[in-house]
């Protein structure tokens, strides 16, 4: 892989373009210049907070574009740029690349035949693939002419959605034990002797105030709650079931889902990122309640996110469900053009939710199929 020096891109409203190539651990430059219209400003500044929290050595100029169709004066200073550097760095007349993926189509043919004169190498990021492909093939051995795919082992979740103006508030460390992870085992591999006892369990709690520690039971003879005193998340008195913590209520009543979920994730390869219950807001909005978002994870450059639901969408729950699916949708661009939604129910989701999601390209994997999950979010999480 050739090692570029500096690297000139052009800053647009989808920066995963520009930021990949700079980050990736071979292929990351020395120094980064950023052409910026006055209405990119706030992407330019986004792009150049991130790097310098996690690049600080890397060297950044920002040359402003005053009007993006004076196409003599973006080649003028570029140009001048290029002179300045080539003669402060002699032994690196090759060492200049423009990743011309951002901007207008007539900004990017002018560069281009700048470079071109300059017998610099030009590129476009693909960010179907994170393929770079060069706009003529590098002076170099045959080998290093074939596709260069840029996939970074490890992606800071927070710095990539600040890049698509969002922020990250807070997120959950995973914890698990030899007792959750056998619950998890039991509660899977036996759904159907376990969903109908569940929804009743979830009711009766359902039933007492959400700050309650210890909830009245009509039904405590339940096989399912068994399991969660076995796993030491609450216990039985009488008919009183009593959590040592809200915490622990909050894994019965859902959470122990979404951590068997991230759990699987974290076994799959080529994951560059994960987290687990991350609350998130947009840059723009002053709203005082955060998103929640359960598992989110990067894998391949994109963002994958995941809704982890153990309710039971039988009878009227089902609008509930339709709400959620489209709860989730307003996220679809929390990682750029790319990101991937999933919805993933213990219970069967209704006829109207499957075809909610589907309208919304949202992938499902409910019921029975969560026996698979492994399999199916490696599968809908591979590269294309």
């Amino acid at each position: 892989m050739k090692k570029y020096q500096v690297q000139i891109c052009t800053i647009s409203n989808e920066l995963t373009p520009n930021y990949i190539p700079v980050i990736h651990e071979q292929f990351m430059p020395k120094e980064l210049v950023l052409l910026a219209s006055s209405d990119m400003d706030k992407k330019a500044n986004d792009f150049i907070q991130v790097l310098k929290k996690n690049h600080p050595h890397t060297v950044i100029h920002t040359i402003t574009i005053d009007d993006i169709y004076n196409l003599a004066d973006l080649k003028s200073k570029v140009n001048s740029y290029i002179e300045n550097y080539l003669e402060a760095h002699p032994d690196e007349e090759k060492g200049i690349v423009l990743n011309a993926t951002g901007g207008t189509k007539l900004m990017s043919f002018e560069l281009l035949s700048l470079f071109n004169s300059w017998g610099l190498d030009t590129f476009y990021f693909k960010i179907e693939n994170s393929e770079v492909f060069f706009l003529q093939q590098p002076e170099s051995s045959d080998s290093e002419k074939i596709s260069l795919i840029l996939h970074p082992k490890k992606i800071d979740l927070a710095s990539y959605v600040q890049l698509h103006n969002h922020q990250i508030i807070s997120t959950q460390k995973y914890t698990t034990s030899a007792l959750k992870k056998a619950l998890f085992e039991e509660l899977i591999r036996f759904p159907d002797l376990y969903r109908p006892e569940l929804s009743q369990l979830y009711y009766e709690i359902g039933r007492s105030s959400e700050s309650l520690l210890t909830v009245p039971l009509v039904t405590p003879q339940l096989k399912v709650l068994d399991q969660f005193v076995a796993a030491k998340i609450c216990r039985l008195e009488g008919k009183n079931l009593i959590f040592p913590s809200m915490e622990d209520k909050k894994f019965l009543m859902g959470g122990w889902f979404e951590d068997y979920v991230y759990s699987l994730v974290d076994q799959l390869a080529d994951i560059q990122a994960l987290e687990l219950n991350i609350q998130i807001k947009s840059a723009e909005d002053n709203v005082h309640k955060p998103n929640e978002l359960d598992v989110g994870f990067m894998r391949y450059n994109r963002l994958y996110l995941v809704e982890c639901k153990t309710a039971n969408y039988g009878g009227e729950a089902r609008k509930q469900g339709v709400a959620d699916l489209n709860k989730l949708k307003t996220l679809d661009t929390l990682g750029g053009r790319s990101t991937q939604l999933a919805f993933v129910s213990y219970f069967k989701v209704s006829p109207d939710m499957r075809d909610r999601a589907k309208g919304n390209h949202i992938y499902i994997i409910d019921g029975n199929d969560v026996q698979g999950l492994k399999k199916l979010l490696d599968k809908w999480s591979q590269d294309e």
